[in-house]
């Protein structure tokens, strides 16, 4: 009897369009949060590491990945209460992601480019 366990790449998002490509990853999959990295290659260029934006990093690291994410929609919730405000990202946006999502998911299936308009 012989079994064998291969670990995959960890969580990796590859977006190609007509403009260029995106990779979004992280090889550590103990946690889907914290240690991401984007890589953008304009019109066939090489790919090139984004810097982190300092208003989206986290002051900590949590030991589980879920609490950041919670953390955050939480201060964000409580601060546009305080405010007056509504929350953003909303409803609009996330509807946006979905369609990029099903966009992405219908491409990988199909084998071809999928146009979001």
């Amino acid at each position: 009897l012989s079994s064998v366990t291969r670990n995959g790449r960890g969580m990796w998002l590859e977006l190609y369009g007509s403009d260029g490509q995106v990779v979004l990853g992280s090889s550590n999959q103990k946690d889907y949060v914290h240690g991401f990295t984007m890589q953008v290659a304009r019109h066939g260029g090489p790919l090139e590491t984004q810097a982190e934006e300092s208003a989206h990093g986290f002051a900590r690291t949590w030991p589980d990945g879920r609490i950041a994410p919670v953390a955050r929609l939480l201060d964000w919730w409580t601060t546009a209460v305080r405010e007056g405000r509504p929350v953003i990202p909303g409803l609009a946006e996330g509807l946006a992601s979905q369609v990029v999502a099903d966009a992405v998911q219908k491409a990988s299936a199909t084998a071809m480019a999928v146009e979001i308009t």
